[in-house]
């Protein structure tokens, strides 16, 4: 409280400020910085926000300096990323060559933030970004972890205080998509990713999905799960697909969402589906197990984050006017998973055949009942993936008579298949997909199965 009456200490910091020949190095090891920089001391503020010292900064985290002072790299994250949005501004600002000049020697007037104001035809704008983007073009597999994390913090904090001006950064980048499948395997990086595709929520519509899908996302995530791909690429691929349904798709009203998009329609298109199921039912592929494991991962995320148990029950409160109603109504309307569905039921009878005879076969193992073969995680996911199925062929969505006097209909009370023999006779792509999934978990004995 003696600030209020004048009696403080000045810091160490401001003291360090008056220094001749000071550089930035001293100041960013000073232990008080980063609270001097919480309290907005303008001295400090606006020694670091010179574009010199930024460009410094910048230089820390994303070139060869980097690994020769990492202490300095945090320093410098943390300035950049601090509560002080003068840094975002600064960083997504345009720059001539002038302005990296001290002030002390350069004849170019300023306007007062550390920028020169360039004349009518001067050179070309600079943007720090392009030096901190640098980062990614590092090769593929040889991005330090630590680096990588300290880039992807300085642009998310850029993304969260400037959007618009670093969205259009990073989609003016050529190969920013490539560059970003091209580190999956880096958390930092798809955390990047993650928060670029969440700013789709903005008010204006920045187009984040729009581009992406532009940029073949999905296809090229997809393709990454083909079963002479590696286990660790699909486990990667998958991880990224399924952060993208988790914040793009949610039954919970509560949790955000960025709500249903070009993303995930094309991830649930019967196109994609029917990619990925030509994938995990691959017989002399190399690692067809892993892509069936990590695919079947997708679609159960795919029928959880849209498709609640709430769905297979109507209730009088669920029918009645409301704004509960109307909510539950406007996510219902909202979602659709039945191409996917229908779909995954053509290829009910080829999962049945793996659980019959897998393709990676155990040999038995003694147990107090003797000797049995382990299950195995392939014949587990796709157990689950049954269970799945099974649970929403019962929903009323997926049994919703098509038209026409010769639609199938859904039991009254209990939705048992009216005519399991007309599976085959019936036209599937008119046939309710509930009660297609029905029809071919009794065909192919997938109850006993499992």
């Amino acid at each position: 409280m003696l600030w209020r009456f004048g009696l403080q200490h000045a810091s160490n910091i401001d003291k360090l400020l008056e220094k001749e020949d000071l550089t930035l190095e001293e100041v960013l090891n000073e232990p008080d910085l980063q609270q001097e920089i919480r309290e907005q001391n303008p001295k400090v503020v606006s020694y670091l926000v010179q574009p010199q010292n930024l460009r410094q900064m910048v230089d820390y985290i994303a070139t060869e300096a980097f690994f020769k002072s990492t202490k300095l790299a945090a320093a410098a994250c943390d300035v950049l990323c601090s509560n002080s949005a003068a840094f975002a501004e600064a960083l997504a600002a345009a720059y001539v060559a002038g302005d990296f000049e001290d002030s002390d020697e350069s004849g170019t007037e300023s306007d007062g933030s550390g920028r020169a104001e360039p004349e009518p035809d001067a050179e070309p704008r600079q943007h720090l970004l392009e030096q901190l983007w640098g980062v990614m073009g590092v090769e593929a597999g040889r991005l330090d972890a630590q680096q990588a994390t300290q880039f992807s913090r300085v642009m998310c904090s850029v993304l969260q205080r400037k959007p618009y001006e670093a969205l259009d950064f990073i989609r003016a980048q050529d190969a920013a998509v490539a560059q970003f499948l091209a580190h999956l395997g880096v958390s930092a990086v798809v955390d990047l990713l993650l928060k670029v595709i969440s700013l789709e929520e903005l008010e204006g519509g920045p187009g984040v999905v729009a581009w992406l899908g532009s940029q073949r996302l999905i296809p090229r995530l997809v393709a990454r799960l083909a079963p002479d791909q590696e286990p660790e690429t699909h486990s990667l691929a998958a991880q990224v697909l399924l952060d993208i349904i988790a914040i793009s798709q949610c039954n919970n009203p509560a949790q955000p969402t960025i709500g249903t998009n070009a993303l995930i329609a094309e991830l649930k298109s019967a196109a994609t589906v029917a990619r990925l199921a030509d994938y995990m039912l691959a017989r002399d592929a190399p690692h067809a197990t892993s892509t069936l494991i990590n695919c079947v991962y997708i679609f159960i995320e795919l029928i959880r984050r849209n498709y609640s148990d709430a769905d297979g029950a109507a209730t009088p409160e669920a029918d009645g006017a409301g704004s509960d109603g109307a909510r539950r109504d406007s996510r219902l309307a909202g979602v659709d998973l039945s191409d996917m569905m229908r779909e995954l039921a053509q290829r009910v009878g080829d999962l049945a055949a793996l659980l019959r005879e897998p393709r990676a076969p155990t040999a038995p193992v003694p147990t107090t009942l003797g000797a049995r073969e382990p299950l195995g995680f392939e014949r587990l996911r796709i157990c689950e993936l049954f269970a799945e199925l099974l649970h929403c062929a019962s929903m009323p969505r997926l049994n919703a008579a098509r038209g026409g006097a010769d639609s199938p209909t859904v039991a009254p009370a209990c939705g048992v298949v009216l005519a399991v023999g007309d599976a085959c006779g019936r036209d599937a792509a008119a046939t309710p997909v509930g009660q297609l999934l029905k029809w071919r978990l009794v065909q192919h004995g997938v109850l006993p199965l499992c």
